[in-house]
């Protein structure tokens, strides 16, 4: 078994170039052999270093060909998880901010990315890499010249904010929002609060600051005004600290803020009230970090929406609403609100089913679909099993997104406002793909 400090340093003489999957390797990467229920990358070692990895780690050996190439640990998660903690300690110049939440953690994680990469030498999580594999793999972007990292922190389960936060080590922290999100994981929306609230815990050592959206009634049972470093952003704090004016969200968010008789006007191309908290979370943080307003509003308006986040899609002659890559109770409840304020004779919303609800699948599904008949759309589409078995009048029902598509493709939609929102497995970007 090789030391910790061993494959480090065999790590940075490779510029910490890793590769987790054997499918995508590079020449000079360091191969790290995971394992999954239904794959066990040790088996790829002789193949991933003959197409010229430099170096293999395995916890398992399949063979004595490359032996010299093959790194033998313990366990090659386990490793990872370390060297990336190393990685984190030696790169202590770099400030660390953690996100995580129920809803908005990737948007928010590229909003404020977009802004302070303008002020340092800044990275973040790639994608929603945000778990126990993808906060490592994020860690070793860290570079000798980076000042700031923005790491996104996924759970779906108790602890496992607090894990990663002994893998990241966080300065500061934002929690975007607390709301009803794999539930059959925690157990109860308190098991949510309970876990993303490791982060602030974890910060809160270290005498770092916290940030906490006050317009989220959880965070507001929990916020502490008398903690030095709890910071607060909701509307009605822009509305008095700034003056917030002019305010829209559909269909695209736009508003001024009056600060020391200067008027600044915040434009971007995300639209509906969740994510006017977002912007107003990522102005928050700027501005503790000291970014000057043209740096933010530069930020926020060259941010742009995509991969089924948030994304204005226009299809045919109809306008969509595109919010298909996640999708939990909180987020689908306030994907509905938001649709509701937009200006549209002709409106139209298609739903996919919610996962990890447990016990609370039936009566969620019931609930949000009552909601989206109370908004009495022209046409309301379900999908998924988990719709099947809520009775109301008004939705047609399909058991897949293909069903729904030949349906979708008959009716022809022409000058039709459409909100689609699902989890991912839906894949309900392809109705609007030919």
């Amino acid at each position: 078994m090789l030391e910790l400090n061993t494959i480090y340093q065999i790590l940075k003489e490779s510029q910490f170039m890793i590769c987790t999957d054997s499918r995508s390797i590079s020449d000079g990467a360091v191969f790290f052999a995971l394992k999954g229920e239904k794959f066990n990358g040790n088996q790829f070692a002789d193949e991933v270093l003959e197409r010229g990895a430099s170096y293999a780690v395995i916890d398992e050996s399949f063979s004595d060909l490359y032996s010299d190439k093959k790194l033998v640990c313990r366990d090659v998660l386990a490793t990872l998880q370390d060297l990336a903690r190393l990685h984190r300690m030696t790169m202590k110049q770099c400030f660390v901010i953690g996100i995580t939440g129920s809803n908005g953690k990737t948007t928010c994680k590229e909003l404020l990315f977009s802004v302070l990469k303008n002020k340092d030498t800044c990275i973040c999580t790639k994608g929603n890499l945000n778990n126990h594999i993808g906060v490592p793999l994020t860690i070793f972007q860290i570079q000798e010249d980076t000042k700031m990292a923005i790491i996104e922190m996924g759970a779906n389960h108790p602890g496992e904010i607090d894990f990663l936060c002994s893998i990241a080590d966080p300065d500061w922290a934002w929690i975007t929002s607390i709301g009803k999100a794999h539930l059959e994981g925690f157990g109860s929306i308190e098991g949510v609060l309970k876990t993303k609230l490791e982060l602030f815990q974890f910060v809160k050592a270290k005498k770092g600051r916290c940030f906490y959206n006050l317009d989220n009634d959880y965070l507001v049972s929990v916020y502490n005004n008398n903690e030095l470093n709890n910071v607060e952003y909701s509307i009605s704090f822009f509305e008095k600290t700034f003056a917030l004016q002019d305010l829209k969200t559909d269909p695209s968010i736009h508003f001024i803020l009056d600060h020391q008789n200067s008027k600044i006007e915040i434009d971007s191309d995300l639209y509906g009230m969740h994510n006017l908290h977002n912007i107003l979370g990522v102005t928050r943080i700027a501005r503790e970090f000291d970014v000057d307003w043209q740096t933010i509003q530069t930020g926020i308006k060259n941010y742009i929406p995509k991969n089924q986040r948030s994304e204005i899609v226009h299809w045919k002659s109809n306008t969509v609403y595109l919010d298909a890559y996640n999708a939990n109770p909180s987020s689908m409840s306030m994907a509905i609100e938001s649709f509701s304020k937009v200006t549209h004779p002709h409106k139209w919303i298609i739903l996919g089913e919610m996962a990890e609800l447990g016990q609370y699948s039936i009566s969620e599904h019931e609930q949000l679909v009552a909601k989206a008949v109370g908004l009495n759309p022209e046409v309301l589409l379900l999908i998924g099993k988990n719709f099947s078995e809520v009775k109301s009048k008004g939705p047609t029902k399909f058991g897949s997104m293909e069903e729904c598509k030949v349906y979708l493709n008959a009716l022809n939609p022409k000058d039709k406002m459409i909100l689609i929102k699902g989890s991912r497995s839906n894949q309900l970007e392809k109705l609007i793909q030919d």
